[in-house]
């Protein structure tokens, strides 16, 4: 597993500033920190225009309610690690949009809480408030889509959960196209990497029982 440090920030086509920092990265055999990075900035280059123009909307055009903020903060989580890894070290990128970083906190609390109990944080703050612990956050929703599990905040609770969803969804896209598109270049093989040799943590499951 690759932790990076990789940060890019720029300004989204509406004029929102959007800054991405990468902690971990996973997918090293389909393309480099840089370009990870980069990656994620486009997918929050999306999400900014969506908060622009709901920002900007008259109640009665706004599907979701007209966004209270023009500015987000979240935190993806790394889908490739074990439940034995603790959040802080499961958090795989930041993603802020506009002024979003008093937010992050909360966006975390949202992801690290989905991922420890397993469903919706909001959900089981609201019903199951025996799973938080003293210091939680004690509003709002989060996502998983297929696995990647994403928190927002700066919004109301069901915006938050619309901009994560939607990242989530296309972040599984992206990550996919990529995919078909390696093994098509790399062929037939049995690990994704080059070489076609096991990552570090599968070599040493089985070291103690080799005799090569």
């Amino acid at each position: 597993m690759v932790i990076q440090g990789a940060e890019v920030a720029s300004t989204s086509p509406s004029g929102l500033n959007v800054r991405v920092v990468v902690r971990r990265h996973p997918y090293g055999h389909l393309l480099d920190a840089e370009a990870f990075a980069q990656l994620l900035w486009e997918l929050g280059a999306h999400r900014a225009e969506s908060i622009r123009a709901h920002h900007a909307l008259d109640a009665a055009e706004a599907p979701r309610g007209v966004y209270p903020r023009d500015c987000l903060a979240m935190i993806v989580m790394d889908p490739t690690v074990g439940p034995w890894v603790d959040n802080v070290d499961a958090v795989m990128a930041a993603i802020v949009i506009g002024e979003g970083d008093y937010f992050l906190p909360n966006a975390a609390a949202k992801a690290g809480g989905h991922r420890r109990v397993g469903y919706d944080y909001g959900e089981a703050y609201i019903t199951d408030p025996h799973l938080v612990a003293h210091g939680g956050f004690r509003h709002g929703h989060s996502a998983r889509i297929r696995g990647v599990v994403v928190g927002a905040s700066a919004l109301n609770p069901d915006q938050d959960l619309y901009e994560s969803a939607q990242l989530a969804a296309q972040f599984v896209a992206r990550i996919g196209d990529l995919h078909d598109d390696w093994t098509q270049r790399a062929g037939f093989g049995e690990w994704l990497s080059e070489g076609d040799v096991p990552d570090a943590e599968t070599r040493a499951m089985v070291r103690f029982a080799q005799r090569l």
